[in-house]
């Protein structure tokens, strides 16, 4: 964490997270958590990460995200830079197709989500498609250098 954030009130945030109890963390923080864990696997993927983000709209599973942060990121016992410098980065054609994929996939979530019959049977409209968007804002992400993350265009 202390190498994703900056400034005094980060900081502040940090520590109040680290002090508070786990059950209570969890509790308060547990939509957050699971959406960032969807925005999470398309970076771990990026960099090297197995397996790849599904885009039928399923959540991440518990042992895929455990695998993804306390294996393959090494939960709080690796810095960011100690991450990117033992990553093996996907070459650009490879993060460009994976994107594509996920354009395809958020583009007939919205169409669902207005009424269209662009997803399979049983396809949750809300939840699936915020799988879909947040995995798909990670990708574009990385293929949008000097923009950022907040100001990620996924309107196009």
């Amino acid at each position: 964490i202390g190498d994703s954030f900056s400034g005094p009130a980060n900081a502040a945030g940090e520590l109040k997270l680290w002090t508070t109890k786990r059950s209570v963390a969890l509790e308060k923080n547990a939509a957050t958590i699971g959406w960032r864990l969807e925005n999470m696997w398309p970076l771990a993927w990026a960099l090297g990460f197995e397996p790849a983000p599904g885009f039928d709209g399923a959540m991440i599973d518990q042992a895929t995200g455990q695998a993804m942060v306390v294996e393959f990121a090494g939960a709080m016992s690796v810095s960011l830079a100690e991450l990117v410098a033992r990553a093996t980065p996907r070459s650009a054609a490879q993060v460009i197709a994976m994107e594509d994929l996920f354009y395809c996939a958020h583009n007939a979530a919205t169409q669902a989500q207005s009424g269209a019959a662009t997803v399979p049977s049983g396809f949750d409209a809300v939840v699936s498609s915020g799988v879909i968007m947040e995995r798909r804002h990670a990708l574009t992400w990385c293929l949008s250098p000097g923009i950022a993350w907040d100001d990620t265009n996924l309107d196009a």
